[in-house]
């Protein structure tokens, strides 16, 4: 990679340069989970990079805002079929993190995911 004097950077180096571009955009750890773990986990050399993936049912409708892809933090209801997610609604980041089982997009361009969608969900 270059700097913009052309001069070679480290791919260390500019991955941080990004994260460091990117971080204040998303909260630390939304952007650890989507963008800096897969990004570990391929230079680990690893197939699956990603969290793990499963379809499931929307508990409850969520909302959003139209211009910017939202990232949902939920628990799961398993012993309905498929499994349920229900979005979290706590006044504690630290609680909510605690308690979060998956991880559900609202992509840039939707306002919402109603009750009753099959959706992809990323489990944690």
């Amino acid at each position: 990679m270059k700097n913009k004097d052309q001069s070679d950077i480290s791919f260390p180096e500019a991955f941080k340069r990004t994260m460091e571009n990117i971080f204040p955009l998303l909260s630390e750890q939304m952007a650890f989970l989507q963008l800096a773990l897969p990004a570990l986990r391929a230079l680990a050399g690893e197939r699956d990079r990603g969290l793990p993936v499963m379809h499931a049912v929307m508990g409850e409708q969520v909302r959003g805002q139209r211009d910017w892809t939202q990232f949902i933090q939920g628990t799961l209801e398993k012993n309905s079929d498929p499994v349920a997610f229900f979005p979290l609604r706590m006044p504690s980041r630290l609680r909510m993190l605690a308690q979060s089982q998956a991880i559900v997009s609202l992509p840039e361009g939707e306002e919402r995911i109603d009750k009753g969608t099959v959706v992809t969900i990323q489990l944690l």
